[in-house]
């Protein structure tokens, strides 16, 4: 289905490299997660840190598709190292301990946590309320499309795309010839 939906794609790249795109896309929600929630934490009051850390990640986790990008992918996929992501975390951890903000340094530690292990991500994938397409096939959809176009070539929801385009262009026409007549 697959090879079906990306048309001549899979002959330039395979089909393997799309999927570990879309799988470093789909666990930038960690990652992205951790470090946006230590920054808030970072920069607000504890309360407001967490509540404002945990809006903007839902906020990506929900729009993460069109979030998709393939210079951005470089950088998603360093931060997803386990060894990047812990050393960008230690700084404020330190930080909070240095300072002596220990709520901060618990919160950070256990969201950290939460993060590095997806349970965020996990939590949100249960309470997401539409019952469409699933993130991960969104996700995978989006890595496709975006690569298709980079490579010049038509997938087959830009194909039905580019004939309901044509389509209502010809409808519009016709009623524009009618109205003229």
């Amino acid at each position: 289905s697959l090879k079906e939906f990306s048309g001549d794609l899979c002959d330039r790249v395979p089909l393997g490299f799309l999927f570990h795109k879309a799988e470093q896309w789909i666990k930038s929600t960690d990652s992205v997660g951790a470090v946006l929630i230590l920054s808030c934490l970072f920069f607000f009051p504890l309360y407001l840190g967490v509540a404002l850390g945990l809006f903007l990640i839902w906020l990506f986790e929900t729009m993460k598709p069109a979030f998709v990008s393939i210079p951005l992918i470089k950088i998603i996929e360093l931060l997803n190292k386990d060894a990047i992501l812990l050393t960008v975390a230690v700084i404020p951890l330190s930080w909070f301990g240095m300072s002596g903000m220990y709520h901060q340094l618990v919160v950070g530690i256990i969201l950290f946590l939460c993060f590095k292990f997806g349970w965020v991500r996990s939590l949100f994938e249960k309470i997401r309320s539409d019952n469409t397409i699933p993130m991960n096939d969104r996700v995978l959809h989006m890595v496709i499309n975006k690569y298709a176009i980079r490579e010049g070539i038509a997938t087959q929801s830009t194909k039905i795309m580019e004939q309901r385009i044509i389509q209502a262009m010809d409808k519009s026409s016709q009623q524009r010839s009618n109205i003229l007549k």
